[in-house]
């Protein structure tokens, strides 16, 4: 397993072991339980591709319980969620194979180049140093010339 840091899209060397692992299912005390007193990441898991609860999760845990410890992602992922998991407050994601890795920086890439052509050139400028800027630039509507 690899874990891959979604903000700048490098693969991590020290993956440590999550202090807590949520499952689709759980309820508002796991929630409040984990995201209070937690000595470390938590991650939740993805049984199955079109499984979305984990991102409902992830969002629950840093609006309404105050998380701002690392959230990661686990279990069946696919290159095509990153930039849903970088948006809904993940940190990072375990990808089972290393290679995958290059597939995530491309789409991270592509999202960069999305808000060039919509016009967002200052977005795109500082995204090279924070990619979630380039996730925004291409979320947003295009500039009207």
């Amino acid at each position: 397993m690899a874990l891959l840091d979604l903000a700048t899209g490098e693969l991590l060397s020290d993956a440590g072991e999550a202090a807590t692992l949520l499952e689709p299912t759980a309820d508002v005390p796991a929630l409040a339980e984990a995201a209070s007193g937690n000595a470390g990441p938590i991650a939740i898991r993805f049984p199955a591709f079109g499984d979305g609860r984990g991102i409902s999760l992830a969002v629950l845990l840093r609006e309404r319980h105050g998380f701002t410890g690392e959230i990661r992602a686990v279990g069946y992922l696919i290159p095509d969620l990153a930039q849903f998991l970088l948006r809904s407050g993940f940190d990072t994601a375990e990808i089972a194979d290393p290679e995958q890795a290059a597939i995530y920086l491309v789409l991270m890439i592509t999202l960069g180049v999305l808000s060039i052509r919509k016009g967002h050139w200052v977005m795109f400028i500082i995204g090279i140093f924070f990619p979630l800027f380039w996730l925004i630039g291409a979320i947003m509507p295009p500039r009207r010339a």
